[in-house]
C-alpha cells in the first residue's frame, strides 16, 4: 500500500479496516469497495466511489478525516461591489454544474442494468411534468446524438477509472441526455451521479447560467427527492462534490507567455482549480483552460457561486495586466 497515493488510501488505517471487515451497507459499500479506484490506480487524486449515499454515516470516523482535508473551512470571499459585467467578452464559455442524486437508489457505481433502467424512466416522467420542451438523447435506443447539438452536451463512456469503480457498468442502459434548448440546459442521467444539471452559455449573463441551473434542479427535487443530510448537504459518488454539488466554471484563454504553473498558484490562492479544456485528466487545447471552483461543500450555492464568480474575476484580472506588462 505504500505505492498508493490517493486521499482514500491513505486514511485507510489498519484499525478500521479490522472495525469494518465484516461491515456491508445495504447497497452493499465496503470499506475496500469504496477505495476500489484508489487500490487500482494510485495515479487517482482521491480514488474514493460511494455506492450508497448512507454510507458517509455508516464509514463516518473514515470519512470525517478525509472530509476536513477535502473540505476545510475558508472564508468566502467575496466582493460586495464587484463588476459583475466584469467577464463579458473576456471568456469562451459559462458554465454551472449541479451533481444530484435520487432517494432510494444506489449511486451510480453500484447500481444494476434494472434500477438504471427504472430511475431514467423515473427522471424522463418527472421532466414530461415540468411543462418544459426539450430534445432527448436515450443512449440505449439512440446510436446517433442529435446531429443538431454540440458534442459537450453529451458523455461517453468512461475511462478506466470508470471501469474499475463500476461508472461503466451496464453501458449504456440508463444514461441519457435531457436538453431544454430555451434555458440553455442539460441534464446527464447515469454519469458519475445521477444527475448532472448544467446550464452552459457562450456569452451573455453569467449569473443567468446559475439561476436557470439551479432551477431547474429546485423543481426536480420537489418531484424527486435528492440525497440530502444536515450536516454534508447533497451526497454525491465523489466525496469531492459534498455539500453544494456545485462546479462553476468558465473557459478562458491562456496567453502563450503566461505559464500554466503560475496561473495553478495564483488560482489556487483564490480557492480556484486549472483543468484542461474538457476537464479533470484532459488536456489544454488550443490554450484554452478551464477555470473553476475548488470546494464544493456548504449549504449555501448562491454565496458560492459569488464568491467563485468574484475570485475568477480576480484571476482574470491578474492574468491580464500580467500579459499587458509581458507584452
Amino acid at each position: 500500500m505504500t505505492n498508493h497515493t490517493p486521499i482514500g488510501i491513505k486514511y485507510l488505517k489498519e484499525e478500521l479496516q479490522e472495525k469494518y471487515q465484516n461491515f456491508v451497507s445495504p447497497f452493499k459499500d465496503t470499506l475496500k469497495g469504496l477505495n476500489k479506484e484508489g487500490y487500482q490506480h494510485p495515479e487517482s487524486h482521491i480514488g474514493i466511489n460511494v455506492g450508497d449515499a448512507d454510507s458517509y454515516e455508516y464509514f463516518k470516523d473514515y470519512f470525517e478525516p478525509i472530509l476536513q482535508e477535502l473540505h476545510p473551512d475558508f472564508e468566502m470571499n467575496s466582493e460586495e461591489n464587484f463588476d459583475k459585467s466584469y467577464l463579458e467578452g473576456k471568456t469562451n464559455s459559462y458554465r454551472v454544474r449541479l451533481a444530484r442524486n435520487i432517494k432510494g437508489f444506489p449511486l451510480p457505481c453500484s447500481m444494476d442494468a434494472s434500477q438504471r433502467r427504472e430511475l431514467f424512466q423515473l427522471v424522463k416522467t418527472a421532466i414530461d411534468e415540468l411543462s418544459l420542451d426539450y430534445k432527448l438523447c436515450d443512449y440505449e435506443k439512440d446510436n446517433n446524438r442529435v446531429s443538431d447539438l454540440p458534442p459537450w452536451y453529451f458523455f461517453g463512456k468512461g475511462d478506466s477509472f470508470y471501469d474499475t469503480s463500476g461508472l461503466n457498468r451496464d453501458w449504456p442502459i440508463g444514461r441519457a441526455v435531457f436538453y431544454f434548448p430555451k434555458i440553455s440546459s442539460v441534464i446527464w442521467v447515469g454519469e458519475e451521479d445521477h444527475l448532472r444539471i448544467f446550464c452552459h452559455q457562450e456569452e451573455g449573463n453569467f449569473l443567468q447560467t446559475y439561476e436557470n441551473a439551479n432551477t431547474l434542479a429546485t423543481q426536480l427535487e420537489e418531484k424527486l427527492g435528492f440525497y440530502h443530510s444536515k450536516k454534508l448537504s447533497y451526497l454525491t459518488t465523489c466525496p469531492s462534490n459534498l455539500g453544494t454539488g456545485m462546479r462553476i466554471s468558465i473557459h478562458y484563454k491562456l496567453a502563450q507567455e503566461i505559464s500554466l504553473e503560475s496561473v495553478t498558484k495564483s488560482a489556487k490562492l483564490l480557492n480556484l482549480s486549472i483543468r484542461g479544456t474538457h476537464g479533470e485528466r484532459s488536456d489544454s487545447l488550443g490554450g484554452i483552460i478551464d477555470i473553476s471552483n475548488s470546494y464544493r461543500h456548504g449549504n449555501d450555492p448562491g454565496a458560492l457561486f459569488d464568491s467563485t464568480w468574484s475570485s475568477i474575476c480576480r484571476l482574470i484580472e491578474s492574468l491580464e495586466q500580467l500579459n499587458q506588462s509581458i507584452s
